[in-house]
């Protein structure tokens, strides 16, 4: 499957998660597409209602900014206050309709709603009041009523992992008009791990340096990895704050990885790497009888890397 978009860049890869969305909106209360930050989950939420007639469409975003205010994720459609002695859910769920058609709530980020927009939202899928599009980020911390939505079965939950080697291989070719050669899809599937927002980023500083040319008729890339200070802030936002023994065991893997284990426990300490891995920045995989530790995703290493002045490193 590929849908050109205005954007330039290939919607791939996504015919079965669009599907199985699609599907569980038609005959269920809704559906959760789970996945990593910048792998795609926004764009096959808006593709899935894209196919869809006949709903009225309420759309909402969980911010860090509107989290702090009751309702503050629905706050630009819920109007007039509630009458008094009303419930606040049933109220709010009164306001959302506008027309005749059947209500359908999309809610991008729902890892970051507040607690009475969280609220609303289960309260909708529970009483089939509408039906429910939300999209999470995996590895964090869910608001109890949305953690809720696929624990007690309200919702289907679609896992969106990133692109595979071929599927990043139609994109660059779909992205950049033209035919790419194995070794640079092999080495940017490796590099993004195939998370579509890295992907942008890294093929932008690919041309805007000069890394990633076309010749003969091919795209290629030569030359060292170059971050754009945009990729560079996403990939540290995505790692987060470190404390000083966090940031020693990253340091250590982004410089030797495979790291044995033990080692680097010895090195640091049990409760750093237990913390680190929790977090998903790095990951322990058997190997014979050892256990060995690499970053959980290529680009955390440049970023940690970076961060390194001449001496530490």
């Amino acid at each position: 499957m590929s849908e050109q978009l205005g954007s330039g860049w290939p919607f791939v890869g996504r015919g079965g998660s669009i599907a199985t969305v699609r599907a569980a909106l038609r005959s269920g209360a809704g559906a959760m597409i789970a996945g990593e930050a910048g792998v795609g989950k926004s764009r096959l939420a808006a593709q899935a209602l894209a196919g869809l007639d006949g709903y009225e469409v309420v759309r909402a975003l969980g911010t860090e900014t509107a989290s702090m205010i009751p309702f503050g994720a629905f706050a630009h459609v819920l109007t007039g206050p509630p009458q008094g002695g009303e419930n606040l859910l049933r109220w709010a769920a009164r306001h959302l309709r506008r027309g005749e058609g059947e209500l359908l709530v999309s809610v991008d980020d729902a890892h970051r709603l507040d607690a009475a927009s969280a609220a609303l939202v289960h309260y909708l899928a529970a009483g089939g009041e509408a039906r429910v599009l939300v999209t999470v980020r995996t590895g964090g911390p869910l608001p109890a009523p949305v953690a809720a939505l696929w624990k007690d079965e309200l919702l289907t939950r679609v896992e969106l992992p990133p692109l595979g080697r071929d599927e990043v291989g139609q994109v660059l070719a779909g992205a950049l008009g033209g035919e790419v050669a194995e070794g640079t899809v092999r080495r940017l599937a490796a590099v993004t791990g195939g998370n579509v927002l890295y992907l942008r980023e890294v093929v932008h500083a690919g041309r805007t340096s000069g890394c990633l040319a076309e010749s003969g008729g091919e795209w290629r890339w030569r030359g060292e990895l170059s971050l754009t200070t945009r990729l560079r802030e996403l990939v540290a936002a995505r790692i987060g704050h470190l404390d000083q023994d966090e940031r020693e065991v990253l340091e250590l893997v982004a410089y030797g990885e495979p790291v044995g284990a033990e080692l680097l426990v010895a090195l640091t300490s049990p409760r750093a790497v237990e913390r680190v891995e929790a977090r998903g920045l790095v990951t322990v995989a058997g190997d014979g009888r050892r256990e060995q530790v690499r970053l959980g995703h290529p680009l955390y290493g440049e970023v940690v890397r970076g961060d390194c002045g001449t001496l530490r490193a």
